[in-house]
């Protein structure tokens, strides 16, 4: 065997495309409560920035407040500005998470935002299982509620990710 059929298939080896990651984030508002989610982009800085660009809409001191990978990302917050975010393989994972370190800082804590890149085969709430009865009511009263700041593409990722409204 020569040194270039060692060589070359370590070559197109390192030549091979990568799996491509999923980013998202989720801007806030503490002022206003205004947010903006982003999920599914080819990177964080397109990612942040639709984020932003969404709470923008409502909000005038957006910043980002958590950023997720293939995964799924909440924020949550309480009185007086305390807030916490979190992340994970799943949302309620992530809404866990937030929800503790939010509650870190104080009492009333409650998920304001949450998203969930499509990498995690993300798709609604009840895991897939079509024995968990979906609450359609709720799912348009939260869809209503998340419509008047992220807008109408919100409002229909939250019927379709909770089971339909």
């Amino acid at each position: 065997m020569t040194i270039r059929q060692l060589v070359l298939p370590v070559l197109l080896g390192l030549c091979s495309p990568a799996i491509a990651s999923k980013m998202g984030s989720i801007a806030y508002d503490l002022d206003t409560n205004a947010y903006g989610v982003a999920w599914d982009h080819p990177n964080q800085a397109s990612a942040d920035a639709t984020a932003l660009l969404q709470c923008e809409k409502n909000g005038r001191n957006c910043a980002v407040v958590t950023r997720f990978i293939d995964q799924c990302g909440a924020f949550a917050v309480g009185p007086d500005q305390i807030w916490g975010s979190g992340y994970g393989d799943s949302r309620t994972i992530a809404e866990n998470a937030a929800l503790f370190y939010c509650q870190q800082q104080g009492q009333g804590c409650a998920i304001k935002v949450w998203g969930c890149d499509s990498s995690q085969g993300y798709t609604d709430n009840t895991g897939g299982d079509p024995s968990v009865p979906v609450d359609r009511d709720a799912n348009r009263r939260r869809a209503e509620e998340s419509r008047s700041w992220g807008g109408q593409e919100q409002y229909e990722r939250i019927c379709r990710e909770g089971g339909g409204c």
